[in-house]
């Protein structure tokens, strides 16, 4: 299990990070699996996850875009991976936003390589699923990125389906009639799913 770096984009009370951070572990086995990067120089990370309570702090990526908070992650972790053995994930991103303080949701991204992805795909030797969802593709960077808004106290079921199930877990996840009108994911349907309490209508899990 890996750590995952979380940025504020807008001013975010310290109190919505810490009901993060506890929400998360509210499943199952589920912990807190935040790591606060709080400034762009900031200049060491939590390994793994930073404990609360968070201390208020002025966020240094405002308003920052979802390519540069990827790009920041991935070559942030690179380089720390160069120099040690770390519990810090490069494919996994989390967001509190401008949102997240009213309805207690926190957007999370997931990359893939996506010549890796189809492998994995030819290798299961099922039904081809294509890139599911509403994936960012980059071909020249041979990349793939989805992104999930969910409640608090579902991202580590999020998080787990996706580890333990590969390419399955996130096709579950990226379904589109998963997503609600107001962008959150309709937790229950991959929950039930995967707990057993409901059939999965397309036979994949």
């Amino acid at each position: 299990m890996s750590g995952i770096l979380l940025f504020c984009t807008a001013p975010v009370p310290a109190s919505v990070i810490n009901r993060l951070m506890q929400d998360s572990s509210i499943p199952k086995h589920g912990r807190n699996i935040f790591s606060l990067v709080r400034t762009p120089d900031q200049t060491t990370l939590d390994n793994f996850n930073s404990n609360p309570p968070i201390n208020p702090f002025s966020t240094g990526f405002l308003s920052t875009p979802d390519t540069e908070l990827r790009r920041y992650t991935r070559q942030r972790i690179s380089d720390l991976e160069r120099e040690r053995s770390i519990s810090l994930s490069s494919k996994w991103v989390a967001v509190l936003d401008e949102r997240s303080v009213t309805d207690n949701t926190v957007v999370i991204h997931r990359y893939e390589t996506k010549s890796e992805w189809e492998q994995l795909q030819r290798e299961a030797e099922e039904e081809w699923v294509g890139i599911p969802g509403t994936a960012e593709i980059n071909e020249e960077e041979d990349s793939i990125w989805w992104k999930w808004r969910v409640p608090f106290d579902a991202v580590f079921h999020l998080y787990n389906h996706v580890e333990t199930f590969s390419w399955r877990g996130v096709a579950l996840w990226a379904r589109p009639e998963y997503l609600g009108e107001d962008g959150i994911v309709m937790v229950r349907f991959p929950v039930g799913i995967i707990s057993g309490g409901m059939e999965d209508p397309l036979g994949l899990m």
